[in-house]
């Protein structure tokens, strides 16, 4: 209803149109990307610590105390970055500007529209949309009724686009690589080359090599880093705590060439969608709790 809906707005028309279409979009990728959490284990809905929430949500009702209209969920960032954990290769960014929240949220805390924001929004749940609805098993044609024609043509026209831009920046980048070492002799270029290549233009919360793809030198993948819950193993030397790390590109840059990519840009080449990192030591008192004499009470 609320995907129909915001496709409804694409073609613009009075205020109150593109208010509730802006509104609809956001919701309707929120809860998609939260039927995916369910598909796979319906407890990832559940706002922690929230033992009534998880209850409901795991199909005992009726052993929570709270009503089933008032359970806690994860707001829908927080869901859109559990899918990713779950589909590294949905198309969306953590870093990306997510324009269908951002519709929503000036629509429904300070009743803002903008047709051209808004467009951008359709396009981008539609895109993901189509993603999910693979995942899920679900015929694009029953989610979205008469509207598929307009909404693939939504997302075709949407793709072209971003395969133009990156046409038009794979050239640019050859060009500037030509004109900046094509006429070196090999000695020097080698050695220039090394020295554009020993790190990275910029930092982010990891910086993976990568493969230049209009240069061929190695450039760096700017990346988010999601932490997983702290584990631990308990032996005869004592208790070890690490936590899992998982990177997801952001983008990428060269200094060779100076290309840069980012967000749905980086589709179509080699890229990897996840990146596994060596886990991040813990401390293992954070694993306890303590009671009012500061005695260790295991089980945080």
């Amino acid at each position: 209803m609320h995907a129909r809906r915001a496709v409804g707005s694409y073609i613009g028309g009075d205020v109150e149109l593109l208010h509730t279409g802006s509104i609809s979009v956001g919701v309707a990728l929120e809860l998609l990307a939260k039927a995916v959490l369910v598909h796979h284990a319906p407890g990832l809905l559940a706002g922690r610590p929230d033992v009534n929430s998880l209850l409901t949500l795991l199909g005992r009702a009726d052993r929570a105390v709270v009503p089933t209209l008032e359970i806690s969920t994860i707001d829908a960032r927080a869901a859109l970055k559990a899918v990713k954990h779950l589909l590294p290769a949905t198309p969306w960014l953590e870093n990306q500007s997510q324009h269908a929240l951002i519709v929503r949220n000036a629509a429904l805390h300070l009743g803002l529209v903008d047709l051209a924001r808004l467009r951008e929004a359709i396009a981008q749940q539609a895109t993901i949309a189509a993603f999910w609805l693979n995942e899920l098993e679900i015929e694009p044609a029953k989610y979205w009724s008469e509207q598929l024609e307009t909404v693939t043509a939504i997302v075709d026209m949407a793709a072209t686009a971003t395969q133009r831009v990156v046409k038009a920046k794979i050239e640019a980048a050859r060009v500037a690589y030509e004109k900046s070492y094509g006429h070196l002799d090999p000695a020097t270029k080698e050695v220039l080359l090394a020295w554009a290549q020993a790190r990275p233009i910029w930092s982010s919360d990891h910086d993976e090599p990568a493969t230049c793809p209009a240069c061929g030198a190695e450039g760096w993948l700017s990346c988010s880093v999601e932490r997983g819950e702290t584990e631990f193993d308990t032996d005869e030397d004592g208790t070890t705590a690490w936590t899992d790390r998982t990177a997801y590109p952001d983008a990428f840059r060269c200094s060779v060439c100076k290309l840069e990519l980012e967000g749905n840009e980086l589709d179509g080449f080699s890229f990897p969608d996840a990146i596994s990192l060596d886990p991040e030591p813990a401390d293992p008192a954070d694993l306890y709790d303590y009671d009012e004499d500061g005695d260790a009470l295991y089980g945080r």
